[in-house]
Formats: structure tokens, C-alpha cells, sequence
């Protein structure tokens, strides 16, 4: 009888999604079988960097959170969510509609505003929610860590929004 072991990754203590690592080998599994179909979407929430330095990282974790449970809920139950980095969300989305109406889907998902009432330093303060977002269909990737950097490059060029 074979002997199985489960390799249990570890989920980021802020959001609860597979870390960065998950992701990789989400995506390396992906590239591996049929890619078409599979893209990935990257959320970079905006102002997440800004509300730490201001409010601290309770605060950031918040509006993290709140703009995870808008993409969970727009999302399709059989696509995956990761916390890439910092304020920067990846989901592996599985469609065969035309790549241009994934595009809008998830450009639509990003560009809703959500104006969040948060409690910071015993006063409400009203935080709007907004976020970027990079689409890379499978079908054009070859290679984990070249995905990866592109991955990295977009979310370092829309964090300072």
C-alpha cells in the first residue's frame, strides 16, 4: 500500500488565502495541463501603503479584507484566490468566454468603488476602496517564474496609487 503525504501550505494570517506560494503551484499545475481557459487576475488595492503610515496596520488590514470579500463575491466559485503580496490579490479564473469579455469582467470587479466606514481613532472616517488589476491569460505563459515577474512588476508599478 502506498504511503500518501499531504503537503498543507500555509495561508496568510491577514486574509486567510493561500500564500504566494500556493499560487505558484497553482500556477505551475495549470501550465502544466491545458492552459486555455486560464488567466490570472491581479487586484492591487490602492491607498493600502498610504492607510498604514497613517492609521497603522489594523486599519490596512481592514480595507484589505473588505475589497477581498468584493472580489470573493464577483468571482466564479471554481476560481482561486491568493494573497500575492502586500495589498496585491491574484486569482486563477477558469472562463471560455472570449478573452475580451474576461478583460472587462475583471476591469469591472477592479474599478468598483467601495466607500468603506471605518472606526479610527474613535472617530468614523470614510475610506474609498479601489484597486488595479492585470490580466495574464496561460495561453501566453510558459514558465512559473516568468509569470511570476510580470506578476511582481505590475503590482510594484500600481502600488503607489
Amino acid at each position: 500500500m502506498p504511503i500518501c503525504f499531504a503537503v498543507i501550505l500555509p495561508l496568510d494570517p491577514v486574509t486567510g488565502l493561500a500564500t504566494r506560494q500556493g499560487a505558484e503551484e497553482a500556477i505551475a499545475d495549470r501550465l502544466q495541463r491545458d492552459r486555455e481557459g486560464a488567466s490570472l487576475a491581479l487586484f492591487v488595492v490602492h491607498r493600502i501603503q498610504q492607510v498604514n503610515a497613517r492609521y497603522g496596520h489594523s486599519v490596512g488590514d481592514k480595507m484589505l479584507k473588505t475589497f477581498l470579500q468584493h472580489i470573493a463575491i464577483s468571482l466564479r466559485p471554481e476560481d482561486q484566490l491568493f494573497r500575492w503580496s502586500g495589498p496585491a490579490l491574484l486569482a486563477l479564473v477558469e472562463r471560455d468566454d472570449p478573452l475580451d469579455a474576461v478583460v472587462i469582467e475583471m476591469r469591472r470587479i477592479a474599478a468598483y468603488k467601495l466607500d468603506q466606514e471605518m472606526e479610527i481613532r474613535d472617530r468614523s472616517v470614510m475610506v474609498p476602496l479601489s484597486a488595479s488589476v492585470c490580466l495574464i491569460p496561460l495561453t501566453r505563459s510558459t514558465d512559473v517564474a516568468g509569470v511570476s515577474a510580470e506578476l511582481d512588476h505590475y503590482a510594484e508599478h500600481h502600488l503607489q496609487r
